[in-house]
């Protein structure tokens, strides 16, 4: 997760926040924690936890409770490039922005910044360059994902739904838009059932329970 890097780590406090709240749980959380994510997801745990904790559950809980009370769809970006699996991020909170505008190339602004040490050939345009260094190969794929979603956004502004299954309160499925795209349980029901069983999911579905 992009919350392991420094900057956002010290920006959003995140050590803070996770010791604090682990204070509540069983002495053995962290390790039980790593051990239903890597059952889950293999050796590649230190990109989902903080994540989860940090955005994923909280939404998930939002939009069950919302889902017993109106029409819901979830949709979940899976796919990464070749710059963020490298790096070691894969899709982030946000990153299905630019999939939603079309804007698969970074401004020129950005890509001077990640360009200034890398040698140009003059001879080919910064936004090829860029593209090859941020999606290698996948740029097609990048493109197609970013039509379908762009497509299926103007479906429901057209059509005020979605053409895939309604989130149900016992059951979020959605969208999880990869190569290829699937329909999907939104979070794996093994790693929902470990944080059913914290201190911090209490607090989540009941945030006064804190202050009693």
């Amino acid at each position: 997760s992009f919350l392991r890097y420094d900057y956002f780590n010290e920006s959003w406090r995140v050590d803070s926040i996770v010791n604090t709240g682990g204070a509540k749980e069983d002495p053995d959380f962290i390790e039980q924690m790593y051990n239903c994510y890597e059952d889950v997801y293999g050796d590649n745990t230190d990109l989902h936890p903080y994540s989860d904790m940090f955005i994923r559950l909280p939404s998930f809980l939002y939009a069950r409770a919302a889902s017993a009370l109106q029409d819901v769809w979830l949709y979940r970006l899976d796919w990464y490039s070749r710059l963020q699996g490298t790096i070691g991020i894969k899709a982030f909170h946000s990153s299905d922005l630019y999939f939603f505008f079309g804007n698969l190339v970074p401004s020129t602004g950005i890509s001077s910044a990640i360009l200034k040490n890398i040698p140009l050939d003059p001879s080919k345009p910064a936004d090829a360059l860029i593209s090859k260094i941020i999606y290698g190969s996948g740029i097609n794929e990048a493109e197609e994902l970013s039509m379908q979603m762009r497509d299926d956004l103007a479906y429901f502004v057209r059509n005020q739904k979605l053409p895939w299954e309604k989130a149900q309160p016992g059951r979020l499925l959605g969208k999880c838009y990869d190569v290829p795209t699937t329909i999907d349980e939104i979070m794996p029901p093994k790693i929902l059932s470990f944080w059913e069983g914290t201190e911090y999911y209490k607090d989540c579905m009941n945030p006064l329970r804190q202050h009693e």
